[in-house]
């Protein structure tokens, strides 16, 4: 005898419990690959910065006084003279995928690689990268003692392992807390709108390295790098009214230049 099978559906409950098991899942997913997302744009933007660099010492390599980049004011952050000596084939990796910045750099309109974009209502727009070609006179953490305002060269190194070049754009105007009347343009990943927000920023080395540094470490590794400008110098001193640890006076032999050190 052939007994016939009854196919029944699901009975209500059931199909509550299906759906309720669903949207746990969506919600434990849906930040799992958010945050894939953001490691990926994350990592992009650090491969663009260590490319940046090497663009860099290709240029050095072949530049008559070795220098990282041709004669250029402080606080520029010209990409341009990479695209028009022919070391630069695309500007796809001078904009970090995970800035909000408004960043306006044209694949046929190099005129955009001469500037960074500082925040996301910056309508000059440019591009998301920010490069440091000269060091500053003081003595700094770790024993580096610097006489005279001078560029970055092959011949002149300095410290590979504590020196960068390129780094996430972080010039936002007076953001995040650091706002004490001392400067406009901050050089500190504290907003928003920087390349990945308060977390901190890629940092590319003249040894080759790059590292995510974040707010917290960034006045110690800018202080290492002899990176200061009237900006700059103004962000050690405010960042000591939260850090007392970073410490400053006259240097003893009278050079140019202060000595700064952390307790």
């Amino acid at each position: 005898m052939v007994t016939g099978r009854v196919n029944r559906g699901l009975s209500m409950l059931e199909l509550l419990t299906v759906l309720a098991i669903s949207t746990v899942m969506v919600g434990l997913l849906v930040p799992t690959l958010s945050w894939s997302r953001s490691v990926a744009r994350e990592t992009l933007c650090a491969s663009h910065a260590r490319q940046l660099h090497l663009l860099m010492v290709s240029f050095a390599q072949d530049d008559d006084y070795s220098r990282y980049a041709p004669t250029i004011e402080v606080g520029h952050d010209d990409l341009s003279y990479l695209w028009t000596g022919g070391y630069l084939h695309t500007t796809d990796i001078t904009v970090c995928p995970a800035t909000l910045n408004q960043v306006t750099v044209q694949r046929d309109d190099y005129e955009e690689l001469q500037r960074a974009s500082r925040h996301a209502y910056d309508e000059e727009g440019g591009h998301s990268y920010e490069t440091f070609h000269h060091v500053s006179p003081g003595e700094f953490p770790g024993g580096l003692v610097i006489n005279q305002h001078r560029q970055l060269s092959l011949k002149d190194p300095m410290r590979p392992a504590d020196t960068f070049i390129v780094l996430d754009s972080d010039n936002d105007p007076d953001a995040g807390g650091m706002n004490d009347g001392l400067f406009g343009y901050n050089n500190l990943p504290d907003a928003a709108t920087n390349n990945h927000g308060e977390r901190g920023l890629n940092v590319a080395f003249l040894d080759g390295r790059i590292r995510f540094v974040t707010a917290s470490q960034w006045v110690e590794v800018m202080l290492r790098s002899a990176h200061l400008n009237a900006d700059s110098i103004d962000l050690v001193r405010a960042r000591a009214l939260y850090e007392p640890r970073i410490q400053w006076g006259l240097r003893q032999d009278g050079n140019d230049g202060l000595r700064y050190w952390l307790e």
